[in-house]
């Protein structure tokens, strides 16, 4: 949603300030970003509730240790499913150059697209790169992912900034909580928590 667009915020306007008038109505967003945008472009005020960790229970923080596996190879992980904003190319371009690089000690872990997301093209690019690293079903059960993100010692998550600008990603929350370094991309709601939290590396969208 393009929420600058004029049609937009004529169509909404006026439905957010009768719905936040409301005395049984509570508008809530994920992110200070977004209730910033919704200020400035709808006039409305809107209440922020952090995006939770879906993967790890509370009790459970500090005492999780990921990464340091794998007879001491290095392991990077690209957790998103490779959907629309997810960085399907960014994830390819990212994979070539790690596999490129001669690094000999890098074990790369990826989840395979959605079968509504596969065309020809990806389906070919994994065949490619199957014997160089990981290929992970996209649908994994809950220890089956508890899994593949404490193997991390870093994690790539290349969403864009079309849809991600304002955008949560609970892979993300779930990877600093378990003191994991990400990349993100800059220009993103991720990109934000990485550069607060000093916690991993943002880099450009392109170059």
């Amino acid at each position: 949603l393009d929420l600058d667009a004029p049609a937009m915020q004529s169509y909404w306007t006026p439905r957010l300030a009768a719905l936040s008038a409301h005395p049984r109505v509570r508008l809530i967003v994920p992110t200070p970003e977004l209730a910033a945008e919704l200020r400035a472009g709808y006039g409305t005020d809107v209440e922020i509730l952090p995006h939770p960790t879906t993967t790890f229970h509370d009790d459970e923080l500090g005492k999780l240790q990921a990464g340091g596996g794998a007879a001491g190879r290095i392991t990077v992980v690209f957790p998103g499913n490779l959907r629309g904003g997810k960085g399907f190319d960014l994830t390819k371009d990212a994979l070539l150059a790690l596999i490129d690089s001669g690094v000999e000690n890098l074990r790369l872990r990826v989840r395979f697209p959605p079968a509504d997301s596969v065309n020809k093209a990806r389906q070919d690019f994994f065949d490619h790169i199957r014997d160089k690293g990981e290929i992970m079903d996209s649908y994994l059960d809950e220890d089956e992912f508890r899994a593949l993100l404490l193997s991390a010692d870093l994690v790539a998550l290349p969403y864009t900034p079309d849809r991600f600008k304002n955008r949560t990603s609970g892979l993300l929350v779930d990877s600093l909580l378990l003191g994991v370094p990400c990349v993100g991309i800059d220009n993103t709601w991720l990109a934000g928590q990485v550069r607060a939290l000093s916690v991993g590396q943002v880099v450009p969208e392109t170059g």
